[in-house]
């Protein structure tokens, strides 16, 4: 029942047209029983849309060694979740081997030839959970996020959806830990069309463009670093007045700012506002950060600078 494949560093994702689905019923609790010889489940790490994340040990036919991992079984098998799954597949292995990265183990699970799930790296929690709050963990944090965020711009990879749930603390073998980003689900190549996608108090302005009409690009995840490094330094976004749920889910034009021509002013004045002020007001060994999150939370993305040395050599 279960089967261990080499996921080798190449990109691509692991459906097909002619790939095996699941049979009806295949839910979680039968997936967990079908691989019981192989795998020990623990505790339940996160859960989406498209699957869930567990704790597991695997025991792999090839080597007898024992695995412990994240393994992430998929439940949607429509249309919308093999892309998903693929995107997420395709991106890890473009990714294979880079800093600040999730890594994928050698392996897959699958039952009778169906492909249910991957493993990866084990992670100890999120930063959304595990804020640290002294100049040397957040410092720690934001050298290892802009690691991951030259990874992605190297790879020509553009996340989408960066935020503390998706960058999670992996241990290292040293005793030292590290912060990777995660969940590549949304994920897709530079300059493809851009699809509404995110999560909406972490999106940058451009991406509300029109669905389609803006190219897909790594000065999306420069915002979206750049506010989560905000939040690590004031334990909130630094908005001046979240958007109201009509605003985000609608308004003039379909997109949450109205009309594109007013974004600029509405960005500037109204709602969706990551100002500096409050940043402004911390303790001078926060500055450098400070000016860090200025110009990646910048309103125009040709003014926002790209992940390379420039952002590395702030901190």
């Amino acid at each position: 029942m279960f089967s261990a494949s080499t996921l080798a560093p190449a990109q691509g994702g692991i459906f097909n047209p002619t790939s095996k689905k699941p049979e009806p019923g295949w839910t979680l609790p039968f997936i967990y029983h079908a691989l019981k010889d192989r795998i020990d489940v623990g505790k339940e790490l996160g859960r989406g849309y498209f699957g869930s994340v567990v704790a597991v040990t695997i025991k792999t036919q090839l080597s007898g060694h024992e695995l412990i991992a994240a393994a992430k079984f998929f439940t949607d098998y429509s249309p919308k979740g093999i892309k998903s799954i693929d995107n997420e597949i395709s991106a890890l292995r473009t990714l294979h081997g880079c800093e600040g990265i999730i890594q994928l183990k050698d392996v897959t699970l699958a039952i009778d030839g169906v492909v249910v799930g991957v493993a990866m790296e084990l992670g100890s929690g999120t930063l959304k959970d595990h804020m640290p709050t002294d100049p040397i963990g957040i410092q720690h944090v934001v050298r290892n996020l802009l690691e991951g965020g030259k990874s992605l711009a190297y790879k020509g990879v553009v996340h989408r959806d960066l935020k503390p749930a998706n960058i999670t603390k992996v241990n290292r073998s040293d005793g030292y830990f590290e912060w990777k980003i995660v969940d590549f689900g949304l994920a897709v190549n530079e300059g493809d069309p851009n699809t509404d996608a995110g999560t909406v108090l972490y999106r940058s302005p451009e991406s509300y463009l029109l669905e389609g009409s803006a190219p897909a690009s790594s000065k999306q995840d420069v915002f979206a670093m750049g506010l989560i490094i905000a939040e690590l330094l004031l334990r909130k976004l630094p908005y001046k007045q979240a958007p109201p749920r009509t605003f985000i889910h609608g308004g003039e034009g379909g997109n949450p700012f109205g009309l594109m021509n007013k974004v600029s002013t509405q960005y500037e004045g109204l709602f969706y506002n990551p100002g500096i002020a409050l940043l402004r007001t911390l303790p001078l060994e926060y500055q450098r950060l400070v000016n860090l999150v200025e110009v990646m939370i910048h309103p125009d993305p040709d003014q926002r600078p790209g992940f390379g040395a420039h952002l590395s050599q702030s901190i």
